[in-house]
């Protein structure tokens, strides 16, 4: 008797995984586009420096490298400095004031990627302010301010 349902219930089980295959496959599931700028996690830089348990560098370049990785090519409309890169950029650049990288490829990011001119300006003057003779950045801001 015991044999019967348990080979009574390995039949189903067989029933309803071919069901359910061939309801995955014939059913058309609705997709969700959710924008970057939507999605982004940007935490208060205030937060940030109370909580980083001295690790400051180390955030700032595990920020850099999320960012990296998750960067977008949707343009920034707005021009309230509310762009989730730039928010980003300017977090780095509070964790790690010296991250030359940061204010080189960020700026030129905003600029010629987002089109957010307003935030790459900010990343370009605040990256000139930890290094004045930088020839890139002068040439990134001086491109800037010409177009």
């Amino acid at each position: 008797m015991a044999i019967k349902n348990n080979s009574l219930l390995i039949i189903l089980i067989i029933i309803f995984f071919a069901i359910a295959g061939v309801l995955n496959r014939n059913i058309v599931k609705p997709t969700f586009v959710v924008s970057k700028q939507q999605s982004a996690l940007n935490i208060n830089q205030d937060f940030i420096n109370i909580f980083d348990l001295g690790q400051k560098r180390l955030l700032s370049d595990i920020l850099w490298i999320t960012t990296l990785l998750e960067s977008d090519l949707s343009h920034y409309k707005g021009k309230d400095l509310n762009s989730w890169l730039y928010l980003r950029f300017l977090t780095i650049s509070t964790l790690d004031p010296l991250f030359l990288q940061n204010y080189q490829f960020g700026g030129q990011y905003l600029s010629i990627v987002k089109d957010d001119l307003v935030g790459a300006k900010t990343i370009f003057e605040k990256g000139l302010k930890a290094y004045p003779n930088d020839y890139n950045l002068i040439f990134n801001i001086a491109f800037l301010y010409a177009f």
